[in-house]
This record gives structure tokens, sequence and C-alpha cells, in this order.
């Protein structure tokens, strides 16, 4: 079994861990976004809990649930399919996410918690990136990419993920970093510069390209060998 890099997360945030995920794994919530991956591989601290689920339903059930645990929150917003949550001083968001899991939630009994598995995760923080790129998110893609899995990896998931074959605005988001640029700097274990990290992401993207080119390219000498088919 896959053992969590809890030190990862702050005193408070290991504290309240046990007793949030067994209020929200009992209403089908899995955890992801950058704690979760935080967990996964213990590469950057993170602070905030983000939890899934394919319909959020009645919000006040979810908050029953906590209530019973003995969680004292405080509700700072709440909209359609969404909730977000101060509890102990920690931020708590609880989001309705239709797009279905590429693979089951990964159960971790000990702390009666459900977590998206690592594809599911960086299919969601490329997501994030076409959005809105956080400096966070591109730590987090950066280190995947290194240690884990090919970038293209990455974005044929995000194609079975979310039912689209077109990429490219993913591929360029991928190089704009003019709101990342504002942001300070992730408290990594190993740190990495972040001009290192938007350089990688301009070879990465320029060797990905290159290849995308290169496969049309051939396709196309095998249609003007071959002849085109008739329209």
């Amino acid at each position: 079994m896959t053992e969590l890099h809890l030190d990862m997360l702050p005193p408070a945030q290991r504290d309240i861990l046990p007793r949030l995920a067994g209020a929200l794994s009992e209403s089908g919530m899995y955890l992801a976004g950058g704690t979760a991956l935080a967990l996964y591989c213990g590469h950057r601290l993170s602070v905030d809990f983000d939890w899934f689920t394919e319909h959020l339903g009645n919000p006040e059930t979810l908050l029953q649930r906590l209530r019973d645990t003995g969680l004292h929150y405080t509700l700072l917003s709440q909209g359609r399919e969404t909730i977000y949550l101060e509890i102990d001083a920690v931020q708590v968001s609880c989001i309705g996410y239709a797009y279905p899991l590429l693979e089951p939630a990964h159960a971790f009994p000990e702390l009666s918690l459900s977590m998206a598995s690592l594809d599911d995760i960086l299919c969601m923080k490329l997501s994030a990136v076409t959005n809105r790129g956080a400096r966070k998110d591109f730590v987090d893609l950066h280190h995947a990419v290194t240690h884990l899995r090919p970038l293209s990896h990455y974005l044929h998931a995000y194609t079975q993920k979310f039912n689209n074959r077109d990429i490219g605005h993913v591929i360029r988001s991928l190089v704009y970093f003019a709101d990342a640029d504002t942001e300070p700097d992730v408290v990594m274990t190993d740190p990495i510069s972040w001009s290192t990290i938007k350089h990688d992401f301009e070879t990465w993207v320029r060797e990905l390209s290159a290849d995308i080119l290169s496969t049309h390219s051939g396709a196309e000498s095998m249609l003007n060998q071959r002849g085109r088919p008739a329209p």
C-alpha cells in the first residue's frame, strides 16, 4: 500500500484529516488537488483540502455529517455544487464535479480516506492551468512530468477524462506564465527555481509540438504517396 507523506501537512491539517475524511468519505467524496498530490509524492507543503464528488446533493446532509463528528466549521460560501468552509483555520472546499474518475478512488482505511488516482489529479491540474495557471499547479505538473510519467501521458489521460481530443488550448496554457509570475514561490522539499520550471515547460511543449508536426507531416506524406481519398 502507498505510504502517504503526512509530513507535508501542517499540524492543524494532520489533526482534522481523519475526522474530516471519515465524514466526507461516507458522502462518497474523494480528496484531490494539490494536497492529495503532496500526500502521494511528498514534493511540497500544502494546506487546503479540496474534496470532490460527482454530485454534491443536499448541502445540509454533508454539513450535518461534519457536525456529527464534532468538527466546528465556518461556512464561507455556498453555491450550486460548491461549499467552502473553514475548520480550525483550515480551508476546505467540497465540490460537485461531474467528470468521471479514470480509475476508482484509492482507499486509505487507516485515515478513513479516499483519494483520486495520480492520473485523475494530474488531469485536473491540467484543467486548472487552462483556466488560470497558478504557480503551485505548474510546480505540481513539473514534479509529475519529471518524476512520474511524460507530459504526453497526462495529455492523453486528459482527453479521456474530459472526452475532448482538442488539447491545443491545454498545450498553449502550459507556456503561459503571466499570472503565475506574480505569485510567491511554492515551498518545495527539493526547491527548484521558477525560471527552471518555466524553461522545462517551454522545452517539453516545444518537443511535443515537434512530435505532433512530425506525425502530421508523416501522415501527409503517406497521403501524397498513396493519393488522397476521394471527397
